[in-house]
């Protein structure tokens, strides 16, 4: 799994989640691969999904994922469907390493988490066809 190089947000506990954060991510084949922590957007719009994985705050893995790997967003059943299979996930999701994390509000992160996603950020339900 490629590592990210680059510092991002995230949320200062105990700040409630805003739009998807911890809903439940689900591959193609609908298997949990963990739950949404953020969504971060970088420098020139460049949005991901950070997905969580473990045992919070002792054995947390975070992933991220470009958006346009979301296949759909289900508000009903509180999860996110990715376009990629399991295999395909650990090939492109990059590792986030701990030490690059910033919490919201103590400094300038690279990438910066999406507190108040803009109209039409997160769309009700996406479905790609």
């Amino acid at each position: 799994m490629p590592k990210a190089d680059f510092t991002y947000e995230v949320r200062r506990l105990p700040m409630d989640p805003v739009g998807i954060e911890d809903y439940v991510v689900r591959t193609s084949d609908g298997e949990p691969v963990g739950t949404v922590a953020e969504v971060l957007e970088r420098a020139g719009g460049e949005r991901l999904l950070v997905l969580e994985d473990g045992i919070p705050p002792l054995n947390t893995v975070r992933r991220a994922v470009h958006w346009d790997a979301v296949d759909r967003v289900d508000h009903d059943a509180v999860a996110v469907w990715l376009t990629l299979d399991q295999a395909a996930l650990g090939r492109q999701a990059l590792e986030l390493d701990p030490a690059q994390a910033i919490e919201q509000g103590e400094g300038d992160a690279e990438a910066r988490r999406v507190a108040e996603p803009r109209r039409g950020a997160v769309p009700e339900t996406v479905v790609r066809n």
